[in-house]
C-alpha cells in the first residue's frame, strides 16, 4: 500500500530528472567551439619594449668604444710628442754616446705601454662591473628585472685591451720617427719652430685689416700648427659629443616613466568585455562606472 502511494511521486521525479538531463545535454550540444590564442615573447607588450631598449644600448656600444679609442689615441699622441719634444737633449745625447734607435724608441714605448696597460687593468676592474649594473638600475624603473650577473668576457678583455695598445704604441712610434731621423748634433740644439706663411684669410684685405694683432696671430698659429689644431678640435668635438650623449640618456631614462603614464598612458584599468553580453551586466558594469567616487572617468571604446 505505501508503495503503490509513493511510486507515481517517485516515477514523477524521476522524468523530473531525466527532463534536466536532457536540457544539460542540449546545452552542451549547443556550446560553440572555443577559439584558442597562442601568444609568443613577441607579443607581450614589456616583452618587446625591453628587447628594443636592449638594442638600442647595443647601438651605443657599438660607437662609444670608437670614441674612445679615438681620443686614447690622440691624448697619448700629444702626450708622447711633449714629452720626446722635452727630452730632445736626452735622445740626441744617447745617440751621441751610441744608443741605437730601437734602444731609445724602447724607453719611450716602454712608458706608453705601461701606462696604457695600466689604465686599461683599472677601466677593465672597476667599469667592466659598474657600467652594466648602472644601465640595469635605471631600466628597473620600467622593467621588473633579476639580479644582474656580470660575466667577465675574455675575448672582449683581449681585444679591447690590444686595440688600445696597438694605437698607443703606433701613436708614439709616430711622434718618435722625426726625431730619431735627426742625427745627435740636430738633436741637441733647440727646435726650430715651423715656418710662417700667409693664409687664405689674409688675402681678404677688409677682414684681415679689421683683426686685432693678438687675433691675427692666434689665426696664423691655428695653420701654422695643424696637429695641434686638429687634435684639440676631433679632441673636444669627441667630448663634447659624449657629455651630450650621457646628458640625452639621462634625461630620456628619467623622463620616460612620467611621459609614458601621464602623457602616453592615462588610464590605470583596461576592462574587456564580451561582444554578446547580457544587457542586465552591462546595466550593472555601466552604473559602476559612472560612480564618480570610484572611478573619476572612463572611455568606452568599440573592437
Amino acid at each position: 500500500q505505501e508503495f503503490d502511494e509513493k511510486s507515481a511521486d517517485a516515477q514523477r521525479d524521476i522524468d523530473e530528472a531525466k527532463q534536466k538531463v536532457a536540457d544539460a545535454e542540449q546545452e552542451l550540444a549547443d556550446l560553440e567551439q572555443p577559439e584558442w590564442y597562442v601568444l609568443d615573447r613577441q607579443s607581450i607588450q614589456s616583452y618587446v619594449e625591453f628587447g628594443l631598449d636592449a638594442e638600442r644600448i647595443g647601438a651605443l656600444g657599438k660607437v662609444f668604444p670608437a670614441i674612445f679609442f679615438l681620443v686614447a689615441a690622440l691624448v697619448a699622441s700629444t702626450t708622447m710628442t711633449r714629452m720626446i719634444d722635452e727630452d730632445r737633449g736626452v735622445i740626441g745625447t744617447l745617440k751621441a754616446l751610441g744608443y741605437s734607435n730601437g734602444a731609445i724608441a724602447g724607453k719611450y714605448l716602454l712608458y706608453a705601454a705601461l701606462a696604457c696597460v695600466l689604465g686599461a687593468a683599472a677601466g677593465l676592474a672597476v667599469f667592466l662591473p659598474l657600467l652594466p649594473r648602472v644601465i640595469a638600475n635605471a631600466y628597473t624603473m620600467l622593467y621588473q628585472l633579476p639580479p644582474i650577473r656580470s660575466s667577465s668576457h675574455l675575448t672582449f678583455m683581449l681585444v679591447s685591451a690590444g686595440g688600445i695598445l696597438a694605437a698607443v704604441l703606433l701613436a708614439t712610434l709616430g711622434a718618435l720617427r722625426g726625431s730619431l731621423r735627426d742625427r745627435a748634433a740636430e738633436l741637441m740644439r733647440p727646435k726650430a719652430p715651423p715656418a710662417g706663411k700667409r693664409i687664405l684669410l689674409e688675402h681678404i684685405k677688409p677682414l684681415w685689416r679689421r683683426l686685432k694683432f693678438t687675433h691675427k696671430v692666434t689665426v696664423r698659429n691655428l695653420f701654422r700648427y695643424k696637429k695641434r689644431f686638429f687634435m684639440t678640435v676631433i679632441g673636444i668635438a669627441g667630448c663634447t659629443a659624449m657629455l651630450v650623449a650621457g646628458f640625452g640618456l639621462r634625461d630620456s631614462i628619467r623622463d620616460i616613466v612620467n611621459i609614458q603614464f601621464t602623457q602616453l598612458q592615462n588610464y590605470d584599468l583596461t576592462l574587456t568585455m564580451k561582444h554578446q553580453g547580457d544587457d542586465t551586466a552591462d546595466r550593472r558594469i555601466a552604473a559602476v562606472l559612472s560612480d564618480k567616487s570610484l572611478v573619476s572617468d572612463f572611455l568606452s571604446v568599440h573592437l
